[in-house]
């Protein structure tokens, strides 16, 4: 009886773990071997570490990690201090309907297509736009400052909502209990946030910053639709970089899989701690 009841179980998750096999591991295992392989088009011949020894002395390959880290150290925090602030506005929001205009609002720009944002967020910005008027006439996208914080804010504003949503659905379910507690003993509600709230929903922001920093390795539609990489490739991101590989110049496929594995193995590299951190979190909890 308890192994038709585990069979019966297996065959709801059977189609997500078919999905996850076709369309993640078995392109990951195949990219992994093409890495290996150096040519244009389909001249490929075995050529074992080659492409990645060529990766790390490409001038565009580290000019590309360079503008993926700059991106990460500008978008991620000013998103996770976002959420939190926003989190912790809805949280002291007492109408339920007023909380879920807001969440709804919040979101919407999660649900937009990232294509037409950046193209109407590209026309804004313009000679003849509307932000260069009000800036008198400053070009944004012709500076690679001011290009990489426009693109910077867009795709906060763009994704912020997901977060948002996510941490205040992990703020919800802390014990009421807890927050009636600290306000007898005095609390403010910042305090009560900041001493109770933060702590507990660690793991969430823990794992926010993991799904954060991947999100914005993995940046392209925006830098690629509104400055092409540019100016001076000072917004020209890694998987844009990876792209034209494959898909643009003639076609370097080995070429453009070590790149992909290289992004695979950093994201890797830099969750592990993250991950530590987290697990030891829950074990002391």
């Amino acid at each position: 009886m308890l192994k038709e009841k585990k069979n019966r179980k297996f065959i709801f998750i059977l189609p997500s773990i078919l999905f996850i096999i076709f369309l993640v591991y078995i392109p990951f295992i195949y990219s992994l071997i093409m890495s290996l392989y150096y040519g244009r088009g389909n001249n490929l011949k075995f050529s074992f570490f080659k492409n990645y020894s060529l990766l790390f002395n490409d001038d565009v390959f580290n000019k590309v990690i360079l503008n993926s880290l700059t991106f990460t150290i500008i978008i991620v925090p000013i998103i996770i201090l976002f959420s939190l602030y926003v989190s912790y506005i809805l949280l002291n929001i007492k109408s339920e309907k007023t909380k879920n205009i807001f969440t709804t609002l919040l979101y919407i720009p999660c649900i937009t297509s990232p294509v037409a944002y950046s193209l109407f967020f590209k026309q804004l910005a313009y000679n003849d736009g509307i932000l260069s008027s009000i800036f008198n006439n400053f070009n944004i996208l012709g500076n690679v400052w001011s290009a990489r914080l426009y693109i910077s804010l867009i795709c906060i504003w763009a994704w912020s909502g997901y977060y948002i949503l996510f941490l205040f659905t992990a703020i919800k379910n802390v014990d009421v209990n807890l927050y009636k507690a600290a306000k007898l003993d005095g609390a403010s509600n910042f305090k009560i946030f900041r001493k109770i709230v933060i702590p507990l929903v660690k793991p969430v922001l823990i794992l926010m910053t993991i799904l954060v920093i991947i999100g914005t390795f993995q940046l392209f539609v925006e830098s690629s639709l509104i400055t092409k990489g540019g100016p001076s490739m000072g917004t020209y991101s890694i998987v844009h970089y990876l792209y034209n590989r494959a898909f643009v110049y003639v076609s370097q496929y080995g070429y453009a899989s070590a790149l992909g594995i290289l992004v695979f193995l950093f994201c890797l590299i830099v969750s592990i701690p993250f991950v530590k951190r987290m697990i030891k979190d829950e074990n002391t909890l």
